[in-house]
């Protein structure tokens, strides 16, 4: 009978786990705009990689152009996002950094980099802001990764070298 409920603990944990991870906003939810806005960041980062490396392949002047349409596009609804974010900031409505967050977190740690010129300029708002409800500390706990590595990783000439089992503080581990 013992064998028989841990089972079910084990079915019911194991059923319960996509309820903990980011399931996104429904169309007519306040923070649906703002989903859509990140997710056009990050597609249009992926975009800007694509045709890069059809550039790099073969590269030609059409090629050419057509990445520095996109990346433009790319930067500037980057920069909007961030700009957004941070007049939230300065209105001290942090919900909007929240949900980034949350989607942020959701995401693997290359798509992360796709958010970095948007995390940017909301950075450099709590760093030049005097009155920001938001401070550095707070910043690294929303989005973390972002501004440095991931823990355990040796970097040379650009690779992975190997994991280092490193604590819980890794950050002063290294300094």
């Amino acid at each position: 009978m013992k064998k028989f409920f841990g089972l079910l603990v084990v079915v019911f944990f194991l059923c319960s786990m996509p309820a903990w991870s980011f399931d996104g906003y429904l169309p007519g939810d306040k923070n649906f705009d703002l989903q859509c806005q990140i997710f056009k960041v990050v597609h249009q980062s992926w975009v800007v990689n694509d045709l890069l490396l059809q550039f790099t392949d073969n590269p030609s002047p059409e090629k050419q152009n057509a990445y520095n349409l996109a990346f433009e596009s790319y930067k500037k609804q980057s920069i909007d996002l961030g700009k957004l974010l941070s007049e939230n900031i300065e209105e001290k409505n942090i919900v909007p950094v929240q949900v980034t967050s949350e989607i942020y977190k959701s995401f693997d740690a290359v798509t992360k980099q796709s958010l970095f010129l948007a995390l940017s300029v909301l950075k450099m708002e709590i760093v030049h802001s005097l009155k920001s409800p938001l401070s550095s500390e707070q910043f690294r706990e929303y989005f973390p990764g972002y501004g440095y590595s991931e823990p355990g990783y040796k970097y040379r000439k650009g690779k992975e070298v190997g994991r280092e089992p490193k604590g819980t503080t890794w950050q002063q581990e290294e300094h």
